[in-house]
């Protein structure tokens, strides 16, 4: 699949385990060739980025490693204000070294989701390209998306007679070098306005590799033949016929870095993704997910702190430099960040046997034998493409040596459902964490997350990564000034798979429309079985079978119509019979002199009425642009108001639930906070090691709330000197509520317009 050629290319051979990095300190360049390469001529990334590191082994280079997390080592953990203080100082540290984002072979598609009839237009690294199958030459190829003329995208154009890249807007043709070959308005009698250096389309060096088109993002002549001098990252199994071979993407509604944290972070996934794949037992769940993530799962069964699964993990990184970093995982294998697309995981094999014999050999770490050409092997690749501030493109596979059978058998859209499923499962709560980072800054990163256990020992190394050596974003050239991030949609539209996913995968696309033909054709085999029943029973039910048929053909004919007039009321303000308008002048009110500013933040404010909460889980409010959580503590009894943040890296605890013990639990890690806002699990901390639980920092800002007219109400200042504000000023109190001889019901709704709107007094 595609990201385990991504895997393969980026280091020497990827069947060769990331640990092949110690075995370059101790062999020469030529053994170390002849070791991992199956052949001479392969495919795979310069030698000497990987012996940098391998070969970089200065102190200073060692010590910066060893920091990367405040449980990042192996060492003795330290208290947790030394291990705040490391991080701290690690990103004071800097390199001279910026990594170079337009220096790189980017991924952009499968080749198995382009169409080789028509353009595909993509974005990558906020570069609009078009890409096209030129039949001449046979090659994919990677243009800019302008055409010269008006700047017209070339992606809405067609491949035309003879194999050239038309523009949809005036018919202007370019070959395979760009080159334009036809101009339709100009004389043919006239100077070859064709030829002019202008009407070129910028072209970029373009090649596929295990199945996945790649391109180098910049079309200067010089590049020309960089595919000569540096290749895409190769995964051998990729290529191997004893692997499955499925390759998926989809554009994910969050930025890059947090698309690589999420991948990189194992110890999220009882929590945000519980009853989904690693919790189903079918077998078509098995093979979807891998073996890898059923070795995880099976990993964290054991010795668990709570219901979901959750427990210490133990990851070391190392080797941490400008190219990225390797580490070793708890549960056996290894992991290797390529900077900057590619994240992949390399499991110990299975003592099963595979289906035969692998084409390269393995080598595993010191810690492990090497594994046997038979034994049962699967890998997770995945290539993380930066389209965009707040949007990214997953490119994923999970080769496997076994079982290979089931993806000729089963539909590849059936694999996507399942898949798919897991990415939905927490990209909204991903989606408004970046936003709250980004609010904060994202260099700042170390400081505003808490993140005390080794778990978080990838996750922070990347953050280190990132900060250090390409201060803190993504480089976007000449776009996105800033980095704005766009606003954030409703929650349907965002996990709305059609436009992110189907359009863009050639088996979904084709179930797609495969089953909406299959709905239309039963749905006029429903219509001929009425017609059919009406006329067999026509002596008998004659009036009945036509009343039925009528309303049952009405009722599918009006079903959008219907639906869509339940959700928007198109009510008009329009008079029945024209009226008189007023022309009185406007009433004059009194205004006291006195100037003094109003103070909105020592004020109780009404957040809802307790009819309309739930006790069984925690509710996400904004008021007044603070975004917190409103939860039912049953330990006390109370409703209570927390700042809508987890401390350990700012996940939305509204997304999160209420645990047995009552308390507030967050999905994305499951830490859990009783009714004063303290943290009273961390599962990822080991039971023998320091209580990093019961740092301030591990705490939740609380504000105090009371219920009042069964309204809750808050005072939106968590400070500890407002603790006590109701004793010394209450809410607004409305006796009509109370009093048994009125009625008393509560109604809410959100206005699409300011507070500030003179409604309820015009």
């Amino acid at each position: 699949m595609a990201h385990l050629s991504l895997l393969s290319t980026s280091i020497p051979n990827l069947t060769a385990s990331p640990i092949y990095i110690k075995l370059l300190s101790t062999r020469s360049r030529k053994s170390t060739r002849q070791l991992l390469s199956p052949s001479s001529d392969s495919t795979w990334l310069p030698y000497q980025q990987y012996s940098r590191l391998s070969n970089n082994k200065s102190n200073s280079t060692t010590k910066r490693s060893e920091a990367v997390s405040a449980y990042s080592t192996e060492k003795n953990i330290k208290s947790p204000n030394q291990q705040e203080s490391e991080v701290e100082n690690e990103a004071a540290m800097r390199s001279g070294d910026k990594f170079k984002w337009y220096d790189q072979w980017c991924p952009v598609m499968p080749v198995c989701d382009l169409d080789i009839r028509k353009p595909h237009g993509k974005m990558v690294m906020g570069l609009n390209v078009v890409v096209w199958w030129d039949r001449t030459k046979s090659e994919w190829k990677v243009f800019d998306d302008l055409c010269p003329h008006r700047l017209a995208p070339l992606s809405e154009g067609r491949i035309d007679q003879s194999g050239r890249l038309q523009c949809v807007y005036h018919g202007w043709c370019f070959d395979a070098s760009g080159r334009c070959k036809l101009i339709p308005q100009a004389p043919p009698d006239g100077p070859p306005v064709e030829s002019f250096t202008k009407a070129c389309v910028a072209v970029y060096p373009s090649t596929v590799q295990n199945g996945i088109v790649w391109f180098w993002p910049n079309s200067d002549p010089e590049f020309k033949d960089v595919l000569q001098k540096k290749r895409p990252p190769f995964f051998p199994e990729l290529d191997d016929p004893s692997y499955s071979h499925l390759i998926s993407n989809r554009d994910i509604n969050y930025g890059y870095e947090f698309l690589i944290e999420n991948l990189m972070d194992p110890a999220h996934v009882p929590y945000a993704h519980y009853g989904n794949a690693f919790f189903y037992s079918n077998i078509l769940a098995i093979i979807t997910i891998l073996y890898l993530c059923l070795t995880l799962y099976m990993y964290l069964s054991i010795n668990n702190v709570d219901k979901e699964g959750g427990k210490p993990l133990n990851m070391g990184v190392k080797h941490l430099d400008i190219n990225g970093f390797s580490t070793k995982l708890d549960w056996g294998g290894t992991s290797r960040f390529f900077a900057p697309f590619v994240y992949y995981v390399y499991p110990n094999p299975s003592p099963y046997n595979g289906n035969g014999p692998l084409s390269s050999v393995v080598v595993a770490d010191e810690d492990s034998s090497p594994a046997e050409p038979s034994q049962r092997r699967a890998i997770l690749i995945f290539l993380c493409v930066p389209i965009s501030p707040g949007k990214s493109r997953l490119i994923w596979s999970f080769p496997r040596n076994f079982e290979v059978w089931m993806d000729q058998i089963i539909p590849r859209w059936v694999f996507h459902l399942k898949e798919n499923l897991i990415l939905d499962s927490d990209l909204y709560l991903l989606h408004l964490e970046e936003r709250k980072i980004k609010e904060l800054g994202p260099i700042n990163w170390h400081k505003v997350c808490y993140v005390p256990t080794k778990a978080d020992s990838l996750v922070a190394a990347f953050r280190r990564w990132f900060n250090e050596y390409s201060e803190g974003q993504v480089d976007w050239g000449s776009k996105f000034n800033g980095g704005a991030l766009p606003p954030t949609p409703p929650r349907e539209e965002l996990l709305d798979r059609y436009w992110t996913h189907v359009v863009n995968c050639s088996s979904c696309n084709a179930a797609y429309k495969g089953l909406n033909v299959a709905e239309l054709a039963l749905q006029v085999m429903a219509f001929g079985l009425i017609g059919v029943v009406g006329l067999t029973k026509q002596g008998m039910m004659t009036t009945v079978q036509r009343s039925d048929s009528t309303c049952l053909l009405s009722c599918t004919s009006n079903h959008h119509q219907l639906s869509r007039r339940n959700r928007i009321i198109n009510y008009s303000n329009a008079p029945n019979t024209p009226t008189t308008i007023s022309t009185n002048n406007e009433v004059e009110v009194e205004v006291d002199d006195t100037k003094e500013e109003f103070d909105w933040y020592a004020q109780w404010y009404p957040v809802m009425p307790v009819s309309d909460l739930d006790k069984r889980k925690p509710h996400a409010k904004r008021v007044i642009g603070l975004d917190i959580v409103v939860w039912w503590d049953k330990t006390q009894s109370q409703w209570k108001v927390f700042n809508d943040l987890c401390p350990h890296r700012l996940a939305p605890l509204s997304e999160g639930r209420i645990d047995q013990w009552g308390r507030l639990q967050c999905v994305y890690h499951g830490w859990c906070f009783d009714a004063s806002g303290q943290c009273k699990l961390i599962p990822q901390a080991p039971t023998d090691g320091p209580p990093v639980h019961t740092s301030k920092k591990a705490c939740v800002a609380v504000y105090p709330t009371t219920v009042q007219n069964k309204m809750v109400w808050f005072w939106p200042n968590s400070d500890p000197q407002f603790k006590d504000i109701l004793l010394k000023k209450k809410p607004p109190f409305l006796p009509e509520l109370d009093d048994p001889s009125y009625s008393n019901l509560l109604a809410n709704r959100e206005i699409n317009y300011g507070y500030s709107k003179k409604h309820f007094f015009d």
